[in-house]
């Protein structure tokens, strides 16, 4: 299953985890150790396949079947809670206040109409379920903390089998 720490974007958990375990892996792999916890051992591939497990998770190897990176896999996200995603650029250069843009973007139930292509939303609660509303930015808030630490665990975890 997944990690999960918090609700309000528990990805920034996994991916910080997967991460790690990546590169942990990779050091215990490269010196042929082996790390203890309590009284089981783990070898560099348990570690690694771990780090890859939650990877997965985020991007649809889980029970509702779904990516949680928008643009990607099966029924990913399509309302990031991300001001510049939620407004049409053909009103961009209107004079925009903060009330008007909840008023007629924030509170709108439909596909952002700017894609935010790659970005990780902050994921599904600890019950596994996931509400794709801008408005709730729990499940929908796309993070650099999520996706940087994303990006350096895809990286790594690419050249795993």
């Amino acid at each position: 299953g997944l990690i999960h720490l918090r609700d309000g974007a528990n990805l920034q958990y996994v991916t910080g985890v997967s991460f790690v375990f990546s590169i942990y892996g990779d050091l215990l792999q490269r010196h042929n150790l082996k790390v203890k916890c309590d009284c089981q051992e783990f070898d560099a591939s348990t570690i690694l396949n771990f780090a890859k497990q939650q990877m997965d998770y985020i991007l649809g190897a889980n029970p509702l079947g779904r990516s949680y990176m928008v643009g990607f896999g099966n029924n990913p996200p399509t309302q990031a809670h991300h001001r510049g995603a939620s407004i049409p650029l053909s009103e961009a250069n209107m004079d925009i206040n903060c009330g008007m843009s909840f008023a007629r973007w924030f509170n709108k139930n439909s596909p952002n109409p700017n894609e935010l292509t790659g970005a990780i939303l902050g994921g599904p609660d600890k019950q596994d379920k996931f509400s794709d509303l801008r408005w709730t930015s729990i499940y929908t808030e796309p993070c650099t903390y999520v996706n940087s630490l994303a990006v350096a665990g895809l990286a790594k975890l690419t050249c795993h089998k």
